[in-house]
């Protein structure tokens, strides 16, 4: 998809100069603008080229980086640790002893949030999601999970200022069928917005989750993994 990209923009590029060169040398010829206009074209054409340019640049390179983000992660990454809760102690632990409220709770899904305070970026509250998946047929990445986050911060959005959210998807079994769903994140940060998804495989007392203590792709990922991590009692 990306090459066929590359390739419309550079079609689209080649055609405006052709078309901008028809025009000009008609334009001499007929003695409709002069030297000075030209050159003024000229450089209105050359400037529009740039921004194209730039923009794809600027697109080629966040994509670049983001994979080599991942690779870094994946490659660091510390695998299963084990805790001395399991999953049904965790989630009990969030209502009694953290706070959490409990906002869904039906046949497929129990979903638990609460705000924290970020402790890397002081000052900045964090909505922090759980959500149980009890669907085994439940994939990680289903509309149905992304329908249900986006309603819970809609109900939000009036009451509470947040520019950060974490996002856990707990689902049960550790097989290599589903560390590969899992292994599917998100992880954005800039001045105006972050989001961090992670998937949170358990079977008893062991979990799964990609994360590494020598390297995170960004500060909210940090967090995010640091979080967790406390929240199941493993240093």
């Amino acid at each position: 998809m990306t090459k066929v990209i590359k390739l419309l923009i550079a079609i689209l590029i080649s055609f405006l100069l052709a078309v901008t060169s028809s025009l000009i040398s008609l334009f001499v010829l007929l003695n409709i603008v002069d030297l000075h206009d030209i050159f003024s074209i000229l450089f209105l054409i050359v400037a529009i080229v740039f921004v194209i340019f730039l923009f794809n640049f600027q697109k080629s390179y966040i994509v670049a980086t983001s994979k080599r983000n991942y690779d870094l992660l994946f490659k660091n990454q510390d695998g299963v640790v084990k805790s001395s809760y399991t999953i049904e102690k965790l989630l009990d632990n969030l209502t009694n002893m953290q706070g959490y409220l409990l906002y869904l709770d039906d046949q497929n899904v129990s979903v638990y949030y609460s705000f924290v305070d970020n402790y890397i970026k002081r000052q900045r509250k964090v909505l922090i999601i759980f959500i149980k998946i009890k669907n085994s047929l439940l994939a990680l990445n289903s509309k149905e999970l992304a329908i249900i986050t986006n309603n819970l911060e809609k109900s939000l959005e009036k009451k509470h200022k947040y520019k950060q959210r974490v996002i856990y998807q707990i689902k049960q079994e550790i097989n290599l069928e589903n560390i590969k769903e899992a292994n599917n994140i998100i992880y954005i940060q800039n001045r105006h917005f972050g989001v961090v998804l992670i998937n949170l495989l358990y079977e008893q007392n062991e979990f799964y989750f990609l994360h590494s203590k020598k390297y995170a792709p960004n500060a909210l990922y940090r967090f995010a993994t640091d979080y967790i991590l406390k929240l199941l009692g493993v240093k």
